[in-house]
């Protein structure tokens, strides 16, 4: 019995073709498109609180965030739970969000911090900011808090909420 090429290529396609329809990927590994990022209450409450009262003297207030937002992060504080605070201005509208990150030591909020700071510095990740985006990264106890902001970009009174946080906690290294 003589097996033509043609009958071992189209076998060859075939088995390949079928082999591909397994059961498909559920997504990209980082961050899972399935995973809502867990949300911290009780270790960001304290970070919370110096938010409010640093944004006191701006006239700047928090409100609920209506809608999900989640910032590019690094892996450190991509797997910490987080509070989403919306900044508005008076007369409304958002200024810009904070996002406060909750972790389980000063050390590791100290450790998360750097990595923000080392991930918002690389190349691959500036694709995700304006090119001339500012970062606010502080830690403040077992919180990190990361806000970015624009001058071309964002509202002007971005760089007064920018000011205000970084009065607080701890700078991180490399920020």
């Amino acid at each position: 019995m003589t097996v033509r090429p043609a009958r071992i290529l189209l076998a060859l396609v075939l088995g390949l073709l079928l082999g591909g329809c397994g059961q498909a990927r559920s997504g990209p590994s980082y961050p899972p498109a399935d995973a809502t990022p867990v949300t911290a209450t009780t270790e960001t409450a304290a970070a919370r609180a110096a938010v409010t009262q640093a944004l006191a003297p701006t006239g700047l207030v928090l409100a609920a965030t209506p809608q999900p937002y989640r910032t590019p992060e690094g892996p450190w504080l991509a797997a910490a739970p987080r509070e989403v605070l919306e900044v508005d201005a008076p007369a409304g509208g958002p200024v810009g969000y904070v996002v406060l990150y909750g972790l389980a030591s000063t050390s590791d909020a100290t450790a998360a911090a750097v990595d923000q700071a080392a991930f918002v510095q690389r190349p691959t990740s500036q694709v995700y900011f304006p090119t001339d985006a500012r970062f606010v990264i502080r830690t403040l106890g077992n919180a990190v808090i990361f806000f970015t902001w624009s001058p071309a970009a964002s509202d002007p009174r971005a760089a007064n909420l920018a000011g205000a946080l970084a009065e607080l906690g701890t700078p991180a290294p490399g920020s």
